[in-house]
């Protein structure tokens, strides 16, 4: 069997305690390593692994992947490539330390189960990823901690695709009950927290109209509900929840609307309130059926 090693660009995620609190209370979180966006629509989903052994057999490759994700993680993440009608892959790759170069990439094709492609090096598989997006964020990262693969491919000019941080399953349900967007805050307190402060660019920054964009590509292409969570590590209790209603752009030309995240709902929460007003959202979702 394949030896798989979970990487991630996603360097937050073990520090989120409202992760841990949803999971706790019954809530299923899927997500995706990465998307790519073409034509401004979703055009693949994808997930990684790092090879941590040579593969001797390649027709090991579903098995393997399929034991690292689990069965009913791939049916929700399968269902959901069908739902936005795009394909859903995994790639798995060796990446040699010494040289920082990843070799042996292997793609999957999630619903196919079976190896679809294989690169043996970053700009072959980059050349062929590229295919599928003709959107690349190219805001500046922090290096530090990120995995060699990602390093390599932002070196070639061709980050790997930004993740999709969660889609949120009602407890004993199989159907996605909506998008969430998980946003960290430490120099803000979480009740000051605002989107719309960086949303146009500013002397210190360029904005994140680009970042919210893609959110919005994938709200309307699923037919969910965005939800955007702000917790801090420094508050342990209040988490900001906000609904998005809708974006409005900067070259829309619409009089007295600011551009901007506007919301059906925004409002500071005991993290049990939290977990109460999703499970009563659980419920009338169930009973609206």
């Amino acid at each position: 069997m394949w030896q798989l090693q979970r990487e991630t660009s996603e360097r937050s995620q073990n520090r989120n305690w409202v992760r841990k609190k949803l999971l706790d209370a019954g809530f299923i979180l899927e997500s995706f390593e990465g998307y790519t966006i073409k034509e401004n629509s979703v055009s693949l989903l994808l997930d990684r692994a790092r090879l941590t052994n040579p593969v001797d057999d390649p027709g090991q490759g579903y098995a393997s992947v399929s034991s690292f994700l689990s069965g009913p993680s791939i049916r929700r993440k399968t269902d959901f490539a069908r739902r936005m009608g795009v394909p859903y892959y995994f790639a798995a790759y060796s990446f040699d330390e010494s040289s920082s170069r990843a070799t042996d990439i292997y793609v999957l094709d999630m619903s196919k189960k079976k190896i679809i492609r294989k690169f043996t090096d970053s700009y072959s598989f980059s050349k062929w990823l590229g295919k599928f997006r003709d959107l690349i964020m190219h805001s500046k990262y922090e290096e530090d901690g990120l995995p060699g693969f990602d390093v390599e491919l932002r070196r070639l000019g061709s980050p790997w695709p930004g993740n999709l941080d969660g889609i949120l399953y009602c407890p004993n349900n199989q159907q996605p009950m909506a998008l969430i967007e998980f946003q960290t805050t430490i120099i803000v307190p979480v009740r000051k927290h605002c989107n719309n402060k960086y949303f146009l660019p500013t002397e210190e920054r360029k904005g994140d109209e680009q970042r919210w964009k893609v959110l919005d590509i994938i709200r309307l292409q699923a037919n969910l509900p965005l939800l955007i969570l702000v917790w801090s590590p420094d508050n342990l209790k209040e988490v900001k929840l906000k609904v998005v209603k809708r974006i409005v752009y900067s070259n829309e030309k619409t009089a007295g609307v600011v551009p901007g995240l506007k919301y059906s709902y925004k409002k500071v929460l005991q993290s049990p309130k939290l977990i109460n007003t999703l499970l009563r959202t659980c419920q009338r979702a169930q009973y609206d059926r």
